[in-house]
């Protein structure tokens, strides 16, 4: 991997230069940046090692949603989150997605009952 400035030195056009690969930036310890193989997909990633031992990773968002600060910040909070209470990300994320179904779910069948009564 090519020498590249110190995380915080990197500027936007330093992140969209970097070639495909994972590259450690934003100076958050398992912060990634995720180039694909064609060169266009840049996303940030978090690695971390769960409460087993397993070795995970989860997606944080795009290059072009989330700036390097933006996906810093992130990675700081759940890595603040997983050593306070333990949390795995993937976990709540997935956690997450099934309460926001159970909703939906719900207020779907409400409206459903609204519209036959």
């Amino acid at each position: 991997m090519p020498a590249y400035k110190p995380a915080m030195a990197l500027t936007e056009k330093d992140l969209y230069a970097m070639p495909t690969g994972n590259h450690r930036v934003g100076g958050v310890v398992g912060l990634t940046l995720q180039v694909n193989k064609t060169g266009l997909g840049r996303s940030w990633t978090l690695r971390y090692t769960d409460a087993s031992g397993k070795r995970r990773e989860v997606g944080l968002g795009s290059l072009r949603d989330l700036s390097m600060a933006q996906a810093s910040e992130m990675a700081r909070r759940a890595r603040r989150k997983m050593a306070m209470d333990s949390t795995d990300p993937i976990e709540a994320k997935r956690i997450k997605a099934a309460r926001d179904a159970a909703r939906l779910k719900a207020a779907r069948a409400d409206a459903q009952m609204g519209a036959s009564a």
